[in-house]
Parts: structure tokens; C-alpha cells; sequence
């Protein structure tokens, strides 16, 4: 492992290297293979060229046997010729023998070039299939060479290591039922993170692709980033009783992580940074973001009510509350979230830290 967790890498580093033994040897015995086919197909092919100079001796043989043709014809003509008598029957008949001996050596001869030209079609077309069986072992040539270099783990991208799956020693094999049984390290783009937003079911009706989004983590409580929800699940989850929305980063931090917790505020999509509407006019608490109403009664001043902290235990916050109400509730600007649960009256006992037994949440 040439890596750590939380180290940032680059395209094309080396992240790990595999025992490479069976690989190399596959490798040599595949170029092996492919270099002893090289040299079969040399040897075969150097009998295009014995067979060219038999074609051409053949062509040769012919031709001198053609002369003698000539020259035999010529005497069984002069003799046949002559006066009865002149020469006897014996001679006339050993010229026309002669001649149909020299005829027949030129059939022979020129029955030759036939045989010699199959011969070399015959040689060519055991070339190209020796051809196509050494085009597959270049094949398997490369596909040994791939193996060898897949033994050395580098980086697809630019990136931080966000886990390592294997350590020195440990095995790791392709096609298992674990999704994970090939990995060896997985990388994230910091300048591309995402967010998962789980939105309680009563304020996920105002959620839609484009929405922007305000986002705080604990890691860099004086940050605020700006963000866009991009799609909305399509399923929710039944135990919170909440839908998720993805919501793209547009600037992240180069010090967020995935996994890490994050808080988001949601802005109508005709709602502006600048505090206006797309029409120009101020935006409104109740339109520019999804409300948040809490009881009058559960109020113990203009700027101050009592939480149920995640632990159960009650938690003394101060809040912004506008000036609507709506059946008995009033207008939270700032200072609840949503989903959380509110202490109603009587609060004369209450302390920071009380724990808090449900009865009836709101």
C-alpha cells in the first residue's frame, strides 16, 4: 500500500501493488508463443520462394524442350521426304518416335507449372491462417500485458483517499458476491460533494430540482456554503418519517468529508441571496423558505422557548419570531429546526439538562 486515508493523490499515482509472479510468467509465455508463431510463418513462407524457382526452372525445362520439339519435327519431316528408298523404315519410324517422345516430355513439363501454381496458392492460404492464429496471440499478448499492469493500483482521478478495503498480505479477487472483494481503495473529488437531506414529510411538498440551498456543518460553524438541490428521492424513508433531497455543493471546503453532518435551510426557487424576489420585491419569512411555527402558549418570552434536546433533555433556545400567526401559532425566523419538538407550560422547573419524558410531542 502506497497510501493513507485522508492523503490526497493525483491521476496516475500509485496507490498499491499486487503480487505480479503469475502475471509476469503469463506474460513471457505469451510472448513466447507469439514469437514462435512469427518464425513458423518465416520458415513457412520461405516455400513461396522454392516454389517460385521451380516455376521458373519449370518454364525453362519447356522451353528447351520445345527447341528439341522443334528440332525432332524438322528431322521426321526431311526424312519422311525422301525418295522410297533413300532411307529405310527402321530410321522414318525411330524419327516419328522421337518426336512423339519430345512431345509427350513437353506435356509432362508444362503439366508441371499447374501443380506448382496450387502449390503456392496452397502456401498463401496457410499464411493467412497462421496470420489470424498469430493476430490472436497478439491478442493474448496484450491481454497478458493488461493483467501485468493492473497489478500496479493507480489513481483514475485526482482525489483523497476516503477508505482503503485492503492491507499487505490481505487477498482480494474479482466476481465475488461482496461488492467490495476487488477493491482496494476508494477515492472522492472534494470539489464535487453532495449533500443527503432527510426533510420531515409535512414540509416536503415545497421541495423541486433547482431549489437553493444553505448548508452549515459543526466542522465549520462560521461557514455558511451555498448549494442546489438537484433531485428528490423517490422514496421515503418510513422511520423518519422524512423524503431525501440531494443537494450539489457548489463551493466545498476542501477540509468537508463525506459522511460528515450537515444542517440546511431551503429557499423557494424564486427567492434571491440579495433578500428579493424574482419580481424585485422584499422576500417575505413565510415565502422565501419553508416556515417553521411554534406554539404561542409554548413561548416563555418574545425570544426564548424550551427544546427537547436529542438526548431528552431540555434545552433553554432563543429564537426570531415574526409577526404571523397562523391558529395559534407564531412565525419562527431563526433559531428552531425543523422536526424538532417544543416544552409546553408549565416551565417553572425546567433547568438546562432536565430530562424530559414524552407525552404529547409537537
Amino acid at each position: 500500500m502506497e497510501v493513507l486515508e485522508g492523503e490526497a493523490v493525483k491521476e496516475g499515482d500509485l496507490l498499491a501493488t499486487l503480487i505480479d509472479d503469475d502475471a509476469r510468467l503469463n506474460l513471457q509465455e505469451a510472448k513466447q508463443k507469439h514469437l514462435s508463431m512469427e518464425k513458423r510463418i518465416v520458415a513457412h513462407c520461405a516455400g513461396l520462394e522454392i516454389v517460385a524457382a521451380e516455376i521458373a526452372a519449370a518454364q525453362r525445362k519447356i522451353e528447351a524442350l520445345a527447341s528439341v520439339l522443334d528440332e525432332a519435327r524438322d528431322n521426321y519431316s526431311r526424312i519422311s521426304q525422301l525418295s522410297e528408298g533413300a532411307v529405310s523404315k527402321q530410321q522414318l519410324v525411330q524419327a516419328r518416335l522421337a518426336t512423339e517422345r519430345e512431345l509427350a516430355m513437353l506435356a509432362e513439363a508444362r503439366a508441371e507449372i499447374p501443380r506448382l501454381e496450387t502449390q503456392r496458392v496452397q502456401i498463401g492460404a496457410e499464411k493467412e491462417t497462421m496470420s489470424s492464429t498469430l493476430s490472436e496471440l497478439s491478442t493474448a499478448q496484450e491481454r497478458a500485458q493488461l493483467n501485468l499492469d493492473r497489478t500496479q493500483i493507480k489513481a483514475s482521478m485526482d482525489g483523497i483517499v476516503l477508505r482503503l478495503h485492503a492491507a499487505p498480505g490481505k487477498k482480494r479477487m474479482l466476481d465475488m458476491d461482496d461488492p467490495f472483494s476487488a477493491v482496494i481503495v476508494e477515492l472522492y473529488d472534494p470539489n464535487q460533494l453532495q449533500a443527503r437531506i432527510d426533510v420531515p414529510l409535512n414540509e416536503a411538498a415545497a421541495l423541486s430540482a433547482g431549489q437553493s440551498v444553505e448548508l452549515v456543518s459543526e466542522l465549520l460553524p462560521d461557514r455558511t456554503f451555498e448549494g442546489t438541490v438537484t433531485r428528490i428521492s423517490g422514496q421515503a424513508d418510513l422511520q423518519r418519517n422524512t423524503l431525501q433531497a440531494k443537494v450539489a455543493i457548489t463551493s466545498p471546503d476542501l477540509r468537508l468529508r463525506p459522511e460528515m453532518l450537515v444542517r440546511a435551510k431551503f429557499f423557494a426557487l424564486n427567492y434571491k441571496r440579495n433578500g428579493e424576489n424574482a419580481n424585485g420585491s422584499a422576500a417575505q419569512g413565510s415565502s422565501a423558505r419553508l416556515s417553521i411555527y411554534v406554539p404561542e402558549k409554548a413561548l416563555v418570552s418574545d425570544s426564548k422557548v424550551w427544546v427537547v434536546s436529542p438526548d431528552n433533555t431540555a434545552e433553554s433556545r432563543t429564537v426570531t419570531l415574526g409577526t404571523e400567526t397562523r391558529d395559534g401559532h407564531r412565525l419562527v425566523i431563526e433559531g428552531l429546526r425543523s422536526g424538532e419538538s417544543v416544552i409546553l407550560p408549565p416551565h417553572a422547573d425546567l433547568e438546562d439538562g432536565t430530562r424530559i419524558t414524552r407525552s404529547n410531542p409537537h
